[in-house]
């Protein structure tokens, strides 16, 4: 009787243990890096797939601290969001985006530094538009 206790101890704080961890990354800071695809004439472009990517250092430099994609609506915007551990961010914000496929294929990409941006939940946006050329 006793291993069974054990057994159902360590199952029980094993599955305690993993959700804590969860909600641990699931509670970090969350910003927003979000902005409108745009063709060369300057219409928007929609369903478009946008990669944003995050740097604790210079701008598309190993290693992504993190990365996100989304597709651009029907009015050309895209929003993702990004999540950082303390609070405050200092890095490169990076979004990438590609039309058609193969040689012929477009890119268009934007990025910004960032010092010491304070991330307040639901209300830090980073805004960066891309126009393909």
């Amino acid at each position: 009787m006793r291993l069974y206790h054990f057994i159902l101890g360590v199952l029980i704080l094993s599955a305690v243990a993993c959700d804590g961890a969860r909600d641990i990354v699931d509670n970090w800071p969350t910003f927003v890096v979000e902005g409108r695809v745009f063709a060369s004439d300057g219409s928007p472009l929609k369903s478009v797939q946008v990669e944003a990517r995050s740097f604790h250092g210079p701008c598309n430099q190993d290693p992504v601290w993190q990365l996100g994609s989304t597709m651009s609506d029907g009015v050309g915007h895209y929003a993702v969001g990004m999540d950082d551990v303390v609070g405050t961010f200092s890095g490169c914000v990076s979004v990438h985006a590609t039309l058609g496929q193969g040689p012929s294929a477009s890119t268009a990409e934007a990025d910004t530094i960032l010092t010491g941006l304070p991330i307040v939940e639901g209300q830090t946006r980073v805004t960066l538009d891309l126009r393909f050329p």
